[in-house]
């Protein structure tokens, strides 16, 4: 019989002497006796060796084995306590590596960890999961997680970093745009671009989103997102615009891009919105030809005055500006048209 404290003994040595992969194997080792007996009533353990069954209680059914890990760290898992089933998964995967089991262990790890929103853990371990070079059924399940742990942060979930809660935008982004990087073209790719220009586009930094979605466009224009990214950089664009002074080249875009998403969608569900947008660049577009006008107006050129407004009301007649740009072609054209009383002599006087 081997006493508890030479059991603790053992599994300290075990800890000192194997190098932990991504620095959990020592934290396992060491919470491992606290797993193998968590489950047991408070009696009097009858630790014995055996080659078969390695370390285990006599008087209980739980077994250092990978099978009877397995079936231990399941009922936890069942039971939805998460913390001790990713002890025990990991117990698992550290003292038994070649097992049969440690790949389905290792996935265990990861989603105890999920669903116990151990998020930045659970990241760790699918990028040690990754280093074993899984296959394309595993690899799907890594990046479905990588992706929701992603959004997640990207949309206001906190993360613990030392104990401390604090903001994890950013973290998203970065998690989410790494996906991209390293998973191009695959599940979930489209959606994490989306997910990104989205936050861009809520933080109002409109560049920044406008250039992430027309990567998505880009890369991805069979994406259920290709159409909503059409209208939201044109939208962007717009939102772009800031006082009486703006670069029309912002208009332009914001123009070419609403066309382009009614051409494409002309029943998508920003149509209207797309109209709307439309209508508000023929505003911008009338508002600066009619300024125009009035400065050729103040230097005295009548042609050109003539000239701008003719080419507001023929472009733009539907804007609010249009019906004054009509009444100062009318004045125009009354001071120009010439006095019938003009020119009358006394014909009929000599």
């Amino acid at each position: 019989m081997v006493e508890t404290g030479s059991l603790k003994r053992e599994m300290s040595l075990k800890c000192v002497g194997t190098a932990p992969p991504a620095g959990l194997r020592c934290a396992a080792w060491l919470y491992a006796l606290l797993f193998v007996v968590g489950f047991a009533a408070p009696v009097a353990a009858d630790w014995k060796w055996s080659a078969e069954r390695g370390w285990h209680d006599a008087n209980k059914s739980i077994l250092n084995t990978p099978l009877g890990l397995m079936t231990e760290a399941n009922k936890a898992f069942a039971a939805q306590r998460y913390s001790e089933s990713a002890l025990g998964f990991r117990l698992l995967v550290d003292s038994h590596p070649e097992s049969e089991l440690v790949t389905a262990a290792f996935m265990k790890v990861m989603e105890s960890q999920y669903l116990g929103r151990r998020y930045t853990e659970c990241l760790a371990t699918i990028d040690e999961i990754l280093l074993r070079k899984p296959g394309a059924d595993v690899l799907s399940q890594l990046i479905k997680r990588k992706y929701e742990i992603g959004t997640a942060f990207i949309t206001g979930t906190r993360r613990r970093f030392f104990g401390i809660s604090m903001s994890a935008e950013n973290y998203g982004v970065e998690i989410l745009d790494s996906l991209v990087e390293r998973f191009p073209f695959q599940p979930y790719s489209d959606d994490s671009l989306y997910h990104i220009a989205a936050y861009y586009l809520g933080r109002r930094e409109y560049l920044e989103a406008e250039v992430v979605y027309e990567r998505l466009i880009r890369d991805y224009p069979q994406s259920d997102w290709a159409g909503l990214a059409e209208y939201q950089i044109g939208a962007s664009a717009l939102s772009r615009l800031k006082g009486s002074e703006y670069d029309f080249g912002s208009v332009d875009k914001a123009e070419r891009r609403l066309r382009r998403y009614l051409r494409l969608y002309p029943s998508g569900g920003n149509a209207q919105a797309a109209k709307e947008g439309l209508a508000r660049v023929s505003e911008l577009r009338a508002e600066k030809l009619f300024g125009i006008a009035q400065f050729y107006q103040r230097e005295g050129k009548t042609n050109a005055v003539r000239t701008y407004l003719q080419r507001l009301t023929r472009d733009h007649p539907e804007t609010r500006v249009a019906a004054k740009a009509l009444q100062l072609l009318r004045k125009i054209a009354e001071d120009q048209s010439p006095d019938p009383q003009k020119g009358k002599g006394d014909d009929g006087g000599s």
